[in-house]
């Protein structure tokens, strides 16, 4: 699977619904240096406290009925002054802005949760609201607690190239985004390797080829027909919560498509298993022989009608992806 040749700007890669925050206005020159949106680090001092703010259907109150959303914020002093770049609006002083909401998982609850109430210095990516259930302007992920040792640099190249060795999945599978924030792609199954303005969102289905240790080597489509390929951290993917009792892979890609492309799906699986199958006599040779002209003559040809088929179809298109040509 070849990595997509090119990135597109964030805006552009990912459509979504902005919330209206106001964030457009210029910033003013401060006396100290502003921070940057990520995919630079940025270092942020003030308040960590537990917030609690109303959740669907309405997002308006929890005495009303609303889903109670609880989570850790930062409040800060000094209003915040973050530098704009190609994906991100510049966030001015005069804008006021001094709550951080902070995207964390569960080891991050935990890992702060002893500082509430205190005053604390935290390192991570900026980014600005963009959904309802952000309740703050300007949100922070991988968020580090600055007494953590930082990690080490990593060589992205040699990891990506060991990565190649990663077990595939064939045919490949399915998984849908889940979590919080954004999902950054990485060149290479490590944090340190991130692609800058590369990202997709909760709800973004991808097709998964293979998976290494807590990563999985993923491809997206977006709504131009463009794909964007890296690797993600796993526990951002629902695929995990659709493999069967002791099976160790997710639900192939197809899942939950129309019959046909279903139906192509299982015999496509078919085709490479006897295709990978070793004769272990005369007997068994011609056997697995016959299984293969039955299973896989023409079944490029049926690729290539499904896609045609459903080429208006995002959702089959994003579940066709990652099949190759057996013929």
């Amino acid at each position: 699977m070849a990595a997509s040749p090119h990135l597109e700007p964030e805006m552009d890669l990912i459509p979504r619904a902005l919330l209206c925050l106001g964030l457009a206005l210029p910033s003013i020159a401060l006396a100290t240096p502003c921070q940057e949106f990520e995919p630079a680090t940025a270092r942020l001092e003030g308040k960590l406290e537990r917030q609690t703010h109303p959740g669907p259907p309405n997002f308006e109150s929890v005495e009303n009925g609303d889903e109670a959303r609880t989570g850790f914020y930062l409040v800060l002093a000094e209003p915040a002054c973050v530098k704009g770049n190609d994906y991100e609006t510049d966030m001015g002083a005069e804008q006021d802005v001094r709550l951080v909401q902070l995207v964390l998982d569960e080891a991050g609850y935990k890992k702060l949760e002893p500082h509430l109430g205190q005053q604390v210095t935290l390192a991570g990516h900026l980014f600005s609201a963009e959904t309802a259930f952000h309740y703050a302007p300007l949100l922070m992920q991988d968020v580090q607690w600055l007494e953590d040792q930082p990690t080490a640099s990593a060589d992205c190249e040699a990891l990506a190239a060991k990565a190649n060795d990663a077990v595939g999945f064939h045919p490949p599978w399915w998984g849908t985004v889940k979590g919080e924030g954004r999902l950054h792609f990485h060149s290479a199954p490590d944090k340190a390797c991130t692609i800058p303005g590369l990202f997709i969102i909760p709800g973004d289905g991808v097709t998964i080829y293979a998976a290494e240790n807590s990563w999985m080597q993923v491809m997206y489509i977006n709504a131009k027909g463009e794909d964007f390929s890296g690797w993600v951290e796993e526990n951002r993917l629902d695929a995990a919560a659709s493999r069967s009792e002791g099976d160790d892979q997710p639900e192939p890609a197809a899942s939950g498509q129309p019959e046909d492309v279903t139906t192509f799906a299982d015999r496509y699986a078919n085709c490479e298993h006897f295709l990978g199958e070793e004769p272990y006599d005369a007997e068994r040779a011609k056997e697995l022989a016959q299984a293969v002209e039955e299973l896989c003559t023409g079944i490029d040809a049926q690729l290539d009608a499904l896609r045609q088929r459903y080429k208006d179809d995002a959702s089959v298109t994003q579940a066709l992806a990652g099949y190759e040509k057996v013929e």
